[in-house]
């Protein structure tokens, strides 16, 4: 059935998460995280897919992730996509 075979893109929603909770998936540059770790603004919110109740798929941030861990944040705004 070609209703089946449809990919649906997941629809996204804006929401903190905890930090401890992503997992760091891609190998990260401590520079380019230091550099971002320093800055005074807000980070722009990453974008996660989420499968099942609480695991995460990075799939842009992962400066921004490291940078807020070594800023000592707790929680990071992200744009959250629910995969099926």
């Amino acid at each position: 059935d070609l209703e089946e075979r449809i990919y649906k893109a997941p629809v996204y929603e804006l929401m903190p998460l905890p930090l401890a909770e992503l997992p760091l998936q891609w190998a990260c540059n401590q520079e380019t995280a230091q550099e971002y770790a320093q800055e005074e603004t807000a980070f722009p919110p990453i974008v996660v897919h989420k499968y099942g109740e609480s695991s995460y798929d990075v799939v842009d941030g992962t400066h921004r992730i490291e940078a807020a861990k070594l800023k000592g944040d707790k929680i990071i705004m992200a744009y959250v996509g629910v995969v099926s």
